[in-house]
């Protein structure tokens, strides 16, 4: 499979099932056997079954949760992407009820394609300590050490 593929690919995954919760078009993009690996809020995730759940308790939590790619590389079966993600807290989300704020995470990803173009696994490296610190998961941090 190509590099332009892939590269759409991943757009697909976050105009529709992120930004749509359309967790049907996962089976398109990703392999049973697909593993997340993260960082603070989801460190692993593994199959394909795993990320359509986990696609669906934070669309019932940020219904207009929505990411922007930023940037966007490609070289043999990876593929890099600069993000952007905001979403409204509307439900549920880690056991803290709704806030109705935005919240909003900057992060990396990076995903690796088998050879029949289906993403086989992600890295996914977000800044999500303004999320955390609006649901009252962490102290604000303020700057001056007080």
């Amino acid at each position: 499979m190509g590099i332009e593929l892939n590269k759409q690919n991943v757009q697909r995954f976050y105009d529709e099932v992120i930004g749509m919760g359309d967790v049907s078009v996962i089976d398109d993009l990703m392999c049973s056997e697909f593993v997340h690996h993260g960082d603070a809020l989801f460190p692993y995730i593994g199959g394909s079954e795993a990320i359509k759940q986990g696609v669906k308790g934070v669309k019932t939590a940020y219904p207009d949760g929505h990411t922007v790619i930023e940037d966007m590389v490609a070289e043999g079966d990876i593929v890099v992407v600069r993000l952007t993600w905001r979403g409204t807290h509307l439900g549920p989300f880690m056991g803290k009820e709704p806030t109705g704020k935005v919240h909003k995470w900057a992060g990396l990803s990076t995903y690796r394609f088998n050879n029949e173009g289906k993403i086989i696994e992600r890295w996914a490296n977000q800044d999500v300590m303004p999320q955390l610190m609006a649901l009252g998961m962490i102290p604000e941090m303020k700057l001056g050490g007080g």
